[in-house]
């Protein structure tokens, strides 16, 4: 509903949008009526990957931006303003055609009639430096020509001159111009975001004789355009050097914070490109609000940039989404990056073009859920291209996986157990590197937290402290069934080795995700909507990777068909989350076990260097190194465990078998028994005690291990402080199987059971060397 404006002998109206249609200014209060309140725009559903995401400016681990020193503003001052480059589209409702283009590189005219329509345009500025708005705005000259309406420096002669942008209508004629700065008008009044140009007002001009101009009167953001800072040389001049892929991410993440803001408020950006972001000081503005549109509006013309836009049906009024948005992000940042030094860790590189590449996909489904999704995946990204030891001492735990607390290794990082000697057969001393199998490996990967938009979310997460996994399927299984408790079925029968029931589960999840598509059923051109869920790809990883070792019913080419579908899968996953680690993790291995050292170590190494708290990555950065050969790296890497992991005792046990088995220098070079030694007296087991079962294990390990290395080699000087591990008395051949005899009768002590004890026994009997007594 609408009323006459009445001010200043204006005969405008005020608007729903609580401003007058005329002079512009805010409707006086009314005594008698409570205010009119706008009708909340209610944030748009998240989807099945949406998870919560704070503000980029607000101490979420984003290092600061280098800091661009503001020119004096008067120099931006344009002195001779003439149209737009390119031109503008005619303003008349249905025209298309360029006005105000120049001929043969002559400047263009700034008044002038559209050549198919007839239609008059006039790009010249309607302000002139000294003119006064509103009793305040001292304009000082023209900045520059946007989309739409020219914009003026000015002073705010009442608050101490602070500097002020106006922005106004930049062909009068234009009626779709007029139209759209009131839209801006009304969407800008109500937003406050630090990345976000702030609007103070709004005011008209009416010059004598002239049709009044609207103006948006807004904070003046000084600095350089992302733009203007793809050029080198601009980038050495305000940045002090060249522009590096860190603050390109930095870049994208403050951008989409901003974009999430709005989105929240139902309103999309729409024109998002180097040309509409500012950097100035260490931050950030958003600016030229002007193509914002309401998520549910499909009707009011649509303001996009061709190269940035999606193409069409999709790059229409009627198919712009927030998806939409997220695609003028995804070419944003690429060319920022193209742009950027190249340099700087590669696996952090390779997963920004992750996010490039799943922010651009034709498929809007197939893109981020969500700005905050983004986001997440590019301050993960960040903290990949981060130097090591850059502040990864304290690393943040992600929001889409539980902390992986399983160390996966096949018993390298673990004190032997006493079955090692008494099984059937006995256990030979540890592999070299001790790679767990394709199913433990399956097993033991982070699980995926429970999508908290799911029904069964809460439950989920509360069945899932169960230890008895039998229990719990009966549990479960009892209950309506949705994606998360379809998958947590999958999960356990996955645990209980009953792959096929596993896979029914599995099939369940990815029936439900598709029934909760609201576009319906996948056609011929159209994947179902399960194809874009990463919890489903990441499961069918889980039970592909689960079925790569051979066995008696599986052939070896089975098991390699396996291997390379969960291969495939998790790389899918990596390209749906490029900045989490768990799919980085599942890729190492898998090349691993193809063989592939380097894309392993890779892999391994790219989580290994962003978390140190994690012993799994370690221990699979070992393996390669062990497997190429390279023990002192092995070591390395193993000493590197924190004391706060929860790892470190394992890495320093396996350190200490992989330095009996055959020395730092390799196995050529013998075991190191004096450092051997050094490891053993400052390792903590039992408890802590100096004594006990479990370093009387090691001991034991260690001993036959350089006894069955020495063969017919003369032992080697274990050197001082190795008295407890190889005695006082110079090394001799019998004197290493009197001790190995020792350990032997040390471990039948610890049988539980007479068999135990007895083939303790015939082990020590066997070792001891011959007596003439």
């Amino acid at each position: 509903m609408s009323r006459p404006c009445g001010r200043d002998g204006c005969d405008g109206v005020i608007t729903g949008s609580g401003y007058c249609d005329g002079c512009g200014r805010a409707a006086a209060p009314d005594p008698p009526a409570a205010p009119r309140q706008p009708a909340p725009q209610p944030p748009p559903r998240p989807s099945r990957l949406s998870t919560p995401a704070s503000s980029s400016s607000e101490g979420t681990g984003l290092p600061p931006l280098p800091v661009v020193e503001l020119p004096d503003p008067s120099v931006l001052v344009i002195s001779d303003p003439g149209p737009p480059t390119g031109g503008r589209r005619c303003g008349k409702g249905g025209c298309t055609r360029l006005v105000g283009v120049g001929y043969k590189g002559r400047r263009a005219a700034e008044r002038g009639f559209c050549g198919r329509c007839g239609h008059p345009y006039d790009f010249s500025p309607r302000l002139r430096p000294g003119d006064v708005l509103d009793d305040k705005y001292q304009v000082m000259g023209p900045l520059a020509h946007g989309g739409l309406g020219w914009i003026y420096l000015a002073r705010d002669t009442v608050l101490d001159d602070r500097l002020v942008a106006l922005k106004g209508v930049i062909n009068i004629n234009d009626a779709a111009a007029r139209r759209a700065a009131e839209e801006e008008r009304r969407h800008l009044v109500a937003l406050d975001h630090p990345d976000i140009v702030r609007i103070h007002s709004f005011v008209t001009h009416r010059p004598p004789g002239e049709v009044p101009t609207d103006y948006i009167v807004m904070e003046f953001v000084g600095g350089r355009t992302l733009r203007q800072l793809t050029d080198p040389a601009e980038q050495r001049s305000a940045l002090g050097g060249r522009l590096r892929l860190e603050h390109v991410v930095g870049y994208g993440c403050r951008i989409l914070d901003a974009l999430e803001h709005l989105h929240r408020r139902g309103l999309l950006y729409c024109d998002m490109k180097p040309d509409n972001v500012i950097h100035h000081g260490d931050r950030v503005k958003v600016i030229d609000l002007g193509a914002v549109r309401r998520a549910d509006d499909q009707d009011s013309a649509l303001v996009t940039t061709a190269g940035y836009a999606p193409e069409p049906p999709e790059g229409t009024a009627r198919g712009w989404t927030a998806a939409s948005d997220l695609h003028t992000v995804g070419v944003t940042l690429r060319d920022l990056s193209r742009a950027a030094e190249p340099r700087g860790q590669e696996a952090g590189a390779i997963s920004f073009r992750r996010v490039i590449q799943r922010a651009t996909q034709a498929d809007p489904r197939a893109r981020f859920g969500s700005a905050a999704q983004m986001a997440l995946q590019l301050r993960g990204v960040l903290r990949e291209l981060r130097p090591p030891g850059a502040g990864q001492d304290h690393p943040e735990p992600s929001a889409l996986f539980a902390p992986g607390a399983t160390l996966l290794d096949a018993g390298l990082g673990a004190v032997p157990p006493l079955s090692r000697w008494t099984g059937h057969p006995p256990s030979p001393p540890p592999a070299d590197t001790g790679r767990p199998t394709a199913a433990q490996f399956a097993a033991g990967l982070p699980v995926p937290h429970p999508d908290p938009d799911d029904p069964a979310a809460a439950q989920v997460t509360a069945l899932a402290q169960a230890d008895d996994p039998r229990r719990l399927a009966e549990q479960l299984a009892a209950e309506r069934h949705t994606p998360e408790s379809a998958l947590q079925l999958c999960r356990v029968h996955l645990e209980l080795d009953d792959l096929p029931e596993a896979e029914r589960w599995l099939g369940t999840a990815a029936s439900l995700v598709d029934a909760q598509d609201p576009q319906g059923e996948d056609t011929a051109d159209r994947q179902a909507a399960s194809a874009y869920d990463w919890r489903i790809a990441w499961h069918r990883a889980l039970l592909a990777l689960a079925g790569a070792d051979p066995s008696p019913g599986r052939s070896a080419d089975e098991a390699e068909a396996n291997l390379e579908a969960a291969e495939r899968h998790f790389d899918s996953v990596y390209t749906a989350l490029p900045g989490e680690t768990a799919p980085k993790l599942a890729l190492g291995y898998c090349a691993e076990r193809r063989g592939d050292a380097g894309s392993a170590a890779r892999h391994y190494d790219a989580v290994w260097q962003r978390d140190r708290s994690q012993g799994s990555p370690a221990f699979g950065l070992a393996r390669v190194h062990l497997g190429g050969g390279d023990r002192g790296s092995a070591l390395d890497v193993l000493d590197a465990v924190p004391r706060s992991s929860l790892h470190h005792d394992a890495a320093r046990i396996a350190a200490l078998r992989i330095i009996a088995g055959g020395g730092a220098g390799g196995p050529e070079s013998g075991p190191d028994l004096g450092e051997a030694a050094r490891r053993l007296r400052v390792l903590y087991l039992d408890g802590g005690s100096p004594t006990g079962h479990a370093r009387e294990r090691l001991t034991a390990e260690i001993r036959e291990t350089v006894l069955e290395w020495i063969g017919d080699r003369p032992p080697p000087d274990p050197g001082p402080g190795s008295e407890a591990l190889f005695g006082s008395a110079p090394l001799t051949g019998d004197g290493l199987r009197r001790l190995t005899e020792r350990s032997y009768r040390e471990l039948a002590a610890q049988a539980a059971t007479e068999a135990e004890h007895g083939a303790l026994v015939d082990r020590a009997n066997a070792v001891r060397p011959m007596t003439l007594t």
